[in-house]
């Protein structure tokens, strides 16, 4: 079975655990198995496509209903949704929505020069 859950005629698929992409310019992923490899670099090997900016909204929330199953985790828990953009060329080109729960959360920032290489 292909990972490819929906197209919507001449504007989106969906991949399991990835973004709304547009179908007409990511045609060549409906046969790629996801199991072994990356969005990013069949994207960018298959359709000749490399994300070149985007952005990106973190929202803190707690867990609803609906989020129990996908998170683990209980109503009102504390969870990040995750909204991106991504653009090529200009262009928006991927739509995320993600939850992240908030225990599980990791944020890590380096600044200016003095900071040596991990």
């Amino acid at each position: 079975m292909s990972p490819l859950r929906g197209v919507r005629e001449n504007c989106c698929a969906e991949l399991p655990k990835f973004p709304w992409l547009p179908a007409a310019r990511v045609r060549p992923l409906l046969v790629v198995d996801f199991a072994d490899t990356a969005l990013y670099k069949e994207l960018r090997e298959r359709c000749g496509i490399t994300l070149d900016g985007g952005r990106e909204e973190i929202r803190a929330d707690t867990a609803a209903a609906t989020d129990l199953k996908s998170l683990d985790c209980a109503v009102g828990a504390p969870i990040f949704r995750i909204s991106r953009i991504g653009f090529h060329q200009g262009s928006a080109l991927e739509l995320r929505c993600s939850r992240i729960r908030g225990d599980r959360l990791v944020v890590t920032a380096t600044f200016g020069e003095g900071v040596p290489d991990s």
